[in-house]
């Protein structure tokens, strides 16, 4: 038996009145598929960035569904076309959305989604760009957008803490963003500006009675107050244990307070 018979001896028959489909014909099928689904794609992305430019709040659904498109160039214009949304009022819902594509698949499509985050700026988006810098494979643009976007949102955060209304720590009246802010940068704490003078003559009366209760030396001819302190003192210095007493007022886990002692070699107060 010939090559040529042996090939024609394996085919299916052919029922009478069918035509086989050349394979030339499946293959056009294929590419008009493959061209159909970029159309679409190109339609869907000019969609996208007209709803983010002239949409406004009520764009939200459509590109929140388009977040969802099987090309990453349609998710990507989505997520861009959210964070120009950043201003609506009504833009919150989009975060979890977003904070889902900063683990896409497409690299792209991530950074996008994390500029968006940046742009809305709300604190809850902080977990999923934290996330982002602890991936050891994120490239170094996305890794500088999520700085980028968390230095927006806790900038975002900070200003409207200062700008909310808050009480007075000692008298409960409302403190002004000015009080506020001076005060939590002297005590750490918030004071009205006569509360804030009255709590600095305080420590200010509080150190000169400091001093005045120092009459007690130690063997490297410090003066503390008790004798207490005067063997702590001396303990240390037998030991070659450099120390420093009674220096200032330290700012010790945000909070504004005056040790005894404060060992500099081993940073211990």
């Amino acid at each position: 038996m010939s090559d040529l018979s042996r090939v024609r001896s394996t085919r299916p028959p052919t029922r009478r009145g069918e035509r086989s489909e050349p394979s030339h014909a499946i293959g056009g099928v294929a590419v008009m598929h493959r061209r159909q689904e970029q159309a679409d794609a190109m339609a869907q992305t000019r969609r996208a960035v007209e709803l983010g430019n002239t949409g406004g709040s009520a764009a939200l659904p459509e590109l929140l569904t388009l977040t969802s498109h099987p090309r990453a160039s349609v998710r990507r214009a989505a997520a861009s076309a959210l964070g120009k949304l950043a201003t609506a009022a009504d833009a919150q819902p989009a975060l979890p959305r977003l904070a889902e594509l900063t683990r896409d698949p497409h690299p792209q499509v991530r950074q996008y989604a994390i500029l968006a985050l940046g742009k809305l700026a709300d604190e809850s988006a902080l977990p999923a760009l934290r996330d982002v810098l602890n991936r050891p494979t994120e490239p170094d643009y996305n890794l500088r957008s999520a700085l980028r976007a968390i230095e927006q949102v806790q900038a975002a955060a900070n200003a409207k803490r200062l700008a909310s209304p808050a009480a007075c720590a000692r008298c409960g009246r409302h403190t002004t963003p000015a009080e506020r802010e001076m005060s939590e940068r002297q005590f750490q704490r918030v004071y009205c500006d006569a509360c804030f003078n009255a709590v600095f003559i305080e420590r200010r009366n509080f150190d000169a009675k400091v001093q005045n209760q120092k009459t007690i030396l130690t063997q490297d001819r410090t003066v503390v107050q008790t004798q207490g302190e005067r063997r702590i003192a001396n303990w240390l210095t037998d030991h070659g244990i450099a120390c420093r007493y009674d220096d200032k007022f330290q700012i010790i886990q945000g909070y504004a307070v005056r040790p005894d002692f404060y060992l500099p070699e081993f940073d211990v107060y």
